[in-house]
């Protein structure tokens, strides 16, 4: 799909043109496009709204597997700033410490997540209420394919989570190689089986919405 710009630059696109289209299905229920678009610019307008000075640049994202952490992740990535999520099984210093290392603006996170993490921050602001209010009519875009949006960690299960960057380029550029591949499109279900804060689950997760497929995923995940 090389007329992709920046991930998620279709999003209204696909809002307006097939809005009752399934967007997600997660524990027997479907979200839409249109609602999934709804969310994003509600959270959008809601992370510029909090931004007392300066550009957005960096939100780290503390949410477990569900919707809000896609519309949250698209929310983010598509106004141009780089997105963290947090693993909620990350040992409290090692957290503590990426945290002070990256330096997010802002912490986004839910209740859900508190509770199965061993760590949580005073500053983060929970998401629970934020759906509920008004959103813009258009998605706000503020990035370019060279763009760095996704700040992703190792698990840490070997040692200190290592982290990583990419760019908007470079997964698209992953995203045609699999189309090419694979030959998936717009009539595809995508499974990501694993965790989404895990690059390889969070990787199948965006050409789903990217590509205007389907994407099938758990609130839990158990490895072997």
């Amino acid at each position: 799909m090389k007329e992709v710009d920046y991930i998620g630059s279709k999003l209204e696109q696909f809002a307006r043109e097939h809005p009752e289209k399934t967007a997600i299905y997660f524990k027997n229920e479907k979200l839409t496009y249109e609602m999934f678009y709804y969310n994003v610019t509600t959270l959008q307008a809601f992370l510029l709204s909090e931004v007392k000075e300066g550009k957005l640049e960096r939100v780290a994202i503390c949410i477990g597997n569900e919707p809000l952490f896609l519309q949250a992740f698209f929310a983010v990535i598509t106004l141009g700033a780089v997105a963290i999520p947090f693993n909620p099984n990350w040992k409290k210093p090692d957290a503590n410490q990426i945290m002070k290392t990256t330096k997010p603006q802002m912490i986004l996170a839910t209740k859900a997540f508190n509770r199965q993490a061993s760590y949580s921050f005073p500053e983060q602001i929970l998401l629970e209420n934020v759906l509920k209010k008004e959103h813009p009519q258009h998605l706000q875009h503020y990035s370019h394919e060279d763009s760095p949006f996704y700040l992703g960690f190792t698990s840490g299960s070997t040692g200190t989570p290592k982290g990583f960057i990419r760019n908007h380029k470079s997964w698209l550029a992953s995203f045609e190689a699999g189309e090419a591949a694979f030959h998936f499109g717009k009539d595809d279900t995508f499974a990501a089986p694993g965790p989404l804060h895990h690059s390889l689950s969070l990787f199948w997760g965006n050409p789903c919405i990217t590509y205007w497929g389907i994407l099938l995923f758990d609130p839990f995940f158990f490895s072997r």
